[in-house]
């Protein structure tokens, strides 16, 4: 090469090297939890843009590519020059896998990023350690989960002689945990370590309503562990903190473990049990492990931490760690949540379950009937006969075939005008909704979280904008199947701002289709309770009052204890009721046999039907053979969580409260 040659060669990698290092607009994309999230729960992605030139508008959009995805999230950002921003994206995953898609738009400018997914099976499970402590937790990978009821969903991923599944083991700083409840929907157990305590009140609220939606939060002691004085966590731990101590040895932690204790001597927490709390473990009358319910989660005291000797190099941390996860549900609230809203809507999404079958599907107060398929069948077969054999034979015979132009179209008319006569009365409907509301919530809290579902009736097509205060998730266009085809438009986005936004959602005429929507709730009042439940021989018996302090009334009362459901009637505002019934605790009914498989497809295990008393003998199970919490659970029409829309809507409402109550 010529002298001349090389300095182009030189001069071309100079530019291509400047033209790289000037681009206008650099994306990154992090996963939070890593690659590996629960099917069906939230990908929750760290995306950071840097601007290197003049200022801009723009959005970024976050969709999973795949077969048939109809979901986009979009967020609105203004970058100024030389900015640099960041936000936290919580896509949910479909599908067994793909490729989510990172898009920053603006005008003239587009920078795309791409972040493979490979979701985990149905009885895999999730476990992320926050704080500033990477690694130590390798040896879950080799633990075996529980095997689960499975619930009747459109995917379903396991081996055919599956029993229980595996654990994935993921690190997040505390500065970068997610400040939204539904991002750790797909995560089963969270284990906090030193430095947790510099999350800021929103992440700590996100993450007690994540336990209080099914999680379980474990909260190791030691000499790190300054967030056991954080003032949102302290209330709620089964141990009332005194301090710190030494223990020559952890004795009955190998005896628990059943397995060597560890050698060296421990720095532990020092506590008393608190009320509500349970304690599984001590140690010369030091709590060592102790748990307590909280919504449909737990929270799990260590006074050791894992994080720290002699507990990080334990050789019985295996048999250990198996048996701290057999004392609690160790289920993603993914799974509740999934329960919850086909419980509301009526319908199971999965097609080849029928060994447990959905509850009815629930009446609507819009009273909205389509036509019956098989009557619309059968009108097109009659216009066809009458149109072409009898139409035809009859002019034939009368030798007047040239009136064909006129019958066919006097035949249209009458069938046009029998449709409708039929369907007319739907067409001149308002524009309804009916919303249906579970509250989750603890006994004696005024915090809640809501899971709402929303059935929308369209008489006519057209474009509709939606605002969902508050809101932590909105998922749209979730249609009724059981109505038939209506047209759900390709992709659905949804504008990830507060409140979040449906902007130009299409629907076609006689539309009945499903949203749903998620969100924490601030309630004028609570369920207090005073149960106990306590042993009499060779049965066991609750007692104690529930005091109803909000300011409306309550129907319909159930208290689930176990197997065991205890009608209450209703209870009235500022009312109380007194319980003192026998209840058979720790009885479980015999298993079913396993029925046969329909062709091309395999039973895994038992499939839980999606009802109320499904959910609370799934929770009460996985808390261990005699209930520690009981479930109650109560009807009532506030409050009333009615998204907005640019057009008026007539609505009604209906809200199930499910109180944990520990025992």
């Amino acid at each position: 090469m010529t002298t001349r040659g090389r300095w182009w060669l030189l001069v071309a990698l100079a530019g291509s090297w400047l033209g790289g290092w000037a681009q206008a607009v650099e994306l990154i994309v992090q996963p939070l939890f890593g690659n590996k999230p629960s099917l069906n729960g939230a990908f929750p992605l760290r995306i950071e843009v840097r601007n290197r030139s003049g200022n801009m508008r723009g959005v970024i959009s976050v969709a999973q590519e795949g077969f048939n995805y109809q979901r986009e999230y979009l967020y609105p950002i203004e970058l100024p020059a030389g900015a640099r921003k960041q936000l936290i994206a919580c896509p949910l995953i479909e599908g067994y896998g793909g490729t989510v898609i990172v898009r920053f738009v603006a005008r003239g400018v587009t920078v795309e990023a791409r972040q493979s997914v490979m979701p985990i099976g149905n009885e895999d499970s999730l476990v992320v350690g926050v704080g500033d402590a990477i690694g130590g937790l390798q040896f879950l990978r080799n633990l075996r989960t529980r095997p689960r009821v499975q619930l009747a969903n459109r995917y379903y991923y396991s081996s055919y002689q599956q029993q229980g599944g595996t654990y994935e083991v993921a690190y997040c700083r505390p500065e970068h945990f997610p400040p939204s409840t539904i991002a750790c929907s797909g995560v089963s157990v969270i284990l906090l370590g030193a430095g947790a305590e510099r999350m800021s009140s929103e992440q700590w609220r996100a993450l007690l309503d994540w336990v209080r939606l099914g999680g379980t939060l474990i909260v190791p002691g030691g000499p790190g562990a300054l967030y056991l004085q954080h003032p949102v966590l302290r209330p709620l731990l089964p141990v009332q903190v005194q301090g710190l101590g030494e223990l020559p040895a952890l004795d009955a932690v190998g005896t628990f473990a059943g397995h060597n204790p560890p050698l060296d001597k421990a720095t532990v927490t020092l506590s008393r049990p608190a009320p509500g709390g349970e304690v599984l473990l001590q140690q010369n009358g030091v709590p060592l492990i102790a748990r307590r319910p909280y919504g449909l989660g737990v929270i799990l005291f260590l006074a050791f931490s894992p994080w720290d000797q002699p507990m990080r190099s334990y050789e019985g941390n295996p048999a250990l760690w198996q048996r701290l996860l057999q004392v609690v549900p160790d289920l993603p609230p993914s799974y509740y949540l999934r329960t919850l809203f086909q419980i509301q809507t009526g319908f199971q999404e999965y097609p080849y379950a029928p060994f447990s079958p959905s509850p009815p599907y629930p009446t609507t107060h819009f009273n909205v009937r389509m036509p019956a398929a098989e009557l619309i069948i059968g009108l097109l077969l009659a216009y066809f006969v009458l149109v072409v054999p009898v139409n035809y034979y009859l002019l034939r015979r009368f030798r007047a075939l040239d009136w064909s132009w006129l019958t066919v179209p006097l035949i249209a008319v009458l069938f046009v005008l029998v449709l409708s006569r039929l369907a007319g009365d739907l067409y001149r409907k308002p524009l309804s909704g009916e919303i249906r509301t579970a509250l989750l919530m603890n006994a004696g809290d005024q915090n809640a979280y809501a899971v709402n579902s929303i059935l929308l009736f369209f008489p006519k097509a057209g474009l509709f904008d939606f605002r969902f205060e508050q809101s932590d998730m909105v998922e749209a266009g979730l249609e009724q199947q059981s109505f038939g085809a209506v047209g759900t438009p390709t992709r659905v986005s949804t504008v990830e701002s507060e409140p979040k936004r449906v902007q130009g959602y299409r629907v076609r005429s006689l539309s009945l289709q499903w949203f749903r929507y998620t969100r924490p709730v601030q309630l004028q009042g609570t369920v207090e309770s005073t149960l106990r439940l306590r042993r009499e021989g060779a049965t066991w018996r609750i007692a104690g009052t529930i005091r109803n302090t909000l300011p409306y009334d309550l129907r319909s009362v159930r208290l689930m204890v176990g197997e065991t459901t205890l009608p209450l009637g209703n209870l009235p505002s500022g009312g109380t009721l007194k319980v003192d019934r026998r209840v058979p605790v720790g009885l479980r009914p015999a298993p079913r046999a396993r029925p046969q498989s329909p062709p091309g497809y395999y039973f895994p295990g038992e499939f839980m039907s999606p009802t109320l008393t499904g959910i609370a003998q799934q929770w009460s199970r996985r808390l261990g053979h005699v209930p520690v919490a009981a479930l109650l659970t109560a009807e009532a029409e506030q409050p009333v969580l009615a998204p907005e829309m640019s057009n008026a809507f007539q609505h009604s409402a209906r809200t199930t409260y499910l109180v944990a109550m520990p025992l």
